[in-house]
């Protein structure tokens, strides 16, 4: 008897489903009560369960080219299924369909789906080929389905049964803007993006529109056409530096200082007393300080403290009648024991010690003082002279601190190249085609950062994440890719609805579509009209490997 009334009792809870699902759909005008979907807990995946034997179709190709990225998807859909009916003492099953078999079978397979009450919905496709078809298939089937990957440029807003998991360009763009204000705390930004590609476009709009709302602002927009090879005018326009000019700008910068410098000489030379056969003037020679500038806000091209003192010291030394102590040794002495002019002058046995500080008064115009002191009757003379150099070697103009580029992988290696090649040295941001194994061996940044958008990442330390990829290891000893991922999640959005008591087809809908947020190992998520919002992964590469920022 105990047996009978464990197969009875069976029945009945399949019976209630299946006339619970006919009910709704002979209705003329359905009157559905929206399912309150709370915020996920920790573990999403302990639920009260209603219908506890419900299937989920799955669309994937299953043979062909494309064979391998539906087979990694299928272990993904398979993996949350097995992970849900564990957890959940469950019986959830999954039917699949070979999208290569045409679309005339997937059309029939909507069908059968749609008139078999147990069907909570279709994981699928992870084609954009059948993306419309698709579409289409859900609303006049009325049946849920959840794309891993398969998605519009944009999104569409008022699907009623056509969800996407996907990475959207629109979402792509305004998680790097509000990375770029909330971690970074950059708000002056550039973009440079492709004109012929409407990636590009979307996700530089995207990216433009949030920075602005978060108080940032784009200060220059370039575009160029996809698969150039020479930028050279985009990274003028930004403010880069052309090198091929350089040699001659500071050929000329070089002139000048050694005019001036060559007066200073003069000056100096009328300051001393007349040298005699015996005695020679013993100078010494301070290196000139660099006044409100930091050591790191110098380059060798810049350190005009460095750049004078050398060219006076060799001006002073070629006469005969002086005898000029050495740089190196003057900056030793003082290393060692302080900057005091008796110590030197007694040290070097000088008669005169010469100083000097360059003000910056702004980034192309400095003023320089030289002090002459004789140690002897503290006589002291200052010399005073002003001096420029050329804009164009001034890095950066723009003042940026970020450069935005939704590019192609092709595109982002040779871009970066002339962005370090023309002194843009800035962090670079870049989209999810830049998570590539080679393009990160091969990526020479020098001083500048690069990060990226990701929809998935194999290395991820976030709990959920890692979590998800042990397990799938340990199920079928491989490392996931974004399709297993996507794939898993895209079942788990359809289990989640399922676990808040979903039994039929119109409250599996409706439980979706009033997801606020649910936790993904792709990303949180959220949907709204249809529509879905998701936050994502964000990448870096420190010594030629990826890291984890975000």
């Amino acid at each position: 008897m105990k047996k009978i009334g464990l197969i009875i009792a069976g029945s009945f809870f399949l019976f209630s489903c299946a006339v619970k699902e006919n009910t709704l759909r002979k209705e003329k005008k359905e009157v559905v009560t929206v399912i309150p979907v709370e915020k996920p807990k920790t573990d999403i995946f302990k639920y009260d369960v209603k219908c506890k034997n419900l299937k989920i179709g799955v669309i994937l190709p299953l043979a062909g080219d494309s064979a391998g990225n539906g087979l990694k998807a299928k272990n993904g859909v398979e993996l949350a299924i097995s992970v849900f009916n564990k957890q959940n003492n469950t019986e959830i099953t999954s039917v699949y369909q070979d999208t290569e078999g045409g679309e005339d079978l997937l059309e029939k397979f909507y069908k059968v789906s749609a008139e078999d009450p147990l069907f909570s919905g279709i994981v699928g496709p992870v084609q954009n080929s059948l993306l419309q078809k698709v579409k289409t298939l859900a609303e006049n089937y009325r049946l849920v389905t959840v794309s891993p990957t398969a998605a519009a440029l944009s999104k569409v807003k008022g699907n009623q049964y056509f969800f996407s998991d996907a990475v959207y360009p629109e979402d792509e763009g305004r998680v790097m803007a509000e990375f770029t204000v909330n971690t970074l705390k950059k708000k002056k930004a550039a973009i440079i993006y492709p004109s012929n590609n409407p990636y590009g476009k979307v996700c530089a709009l995207a990216y433009k529109e949030e920075l602005i709302r978060l108080g940032g602002e784009v200060t220059k927009e370039e575009m160029f056409e996809e698969g150039s090879f020479d930028y050279k005018e985009q990274m003028v326009s930004l403010g880069g530096i052309d090198p091929h000019i350089i040699k001659d700008i500071m050929s000329t910068d070089k002139n000048n200082l050694e005019s001036i410098v060559s007066k200073l000489v003069t000056q100096v030379r009328a300051f001393l007393p007349p040298a005699t056969d015996k005695k020679r003037n013993n100078l010494v020679l301070v290196k000139f300080v660099n006044s409100g500038r930091d050591k790191e806000q110098l380059s060798e091209e810049t350190d005009y403290g460095q750049i004078i003192s050398e060219k006076l010291s060799y001006g002073l030394g070629k006469f005969k009648d002086t005898k000029l102590s050495k740089l190196a040794e003057v900056k030793a002495h003082i290393a060692k024991n302080g900057f005091d002019k008796k110590s030197l002058a007694a040290h070097f046995g000088a008669d005169l010690v010469v100083t000097g500080e360059i003000f910056e008064k702004n980034p192309l115009s400095y003023s320089a003082k030289v002090t002459l002191e004789k140690m002897n009757d503290k006589n002291v003379v200052d010399v005073i002279f002003d001096f420029s150099v050329s804009d164009k070697l001034i890095t950066n103009p723009n003042g940026l601190e970020v450069i935005y580029m939704p590019v192609s992988l092709y595109d982002a290696e040779s871009i970066i190249s002339h962005l370090v090649f023309f002194e843009l040295k800035v962090p670079y941001l870049g989209g999810t085609g830049l998570n590539d194994k080679k393009f990160i061996s091969n990526m020479k940044l020098n001083e500048s950062e690069l990060y990226f958008t990701a929809g998935f990442y194999p290395g991820s330390a976030i709990p959920k994440v890692a979590g998800f990829i042990q397990a799938y290891k340990d199920t079928y000893f491989e490392e996931p890719d974004y399709y297993s991922a996507a794939a898993y999640d895209a079942a788990n959005i359809l289990l989640h609805a399922i676990g808040r008591g979903a039994g039929s087809k119109e409250e599996v809908k409706n439980a979706i579509s009033n997801i606020s947020s649910i936790d993904l190992v792709t990303g949180a998520a959220a949907f709204a009209d249809g529509e879905i919002k998701k936050d994502l992964h964000i990448l870096s590469i420190f010594e030629k490997e990826l890291v984890e920022v975000k």
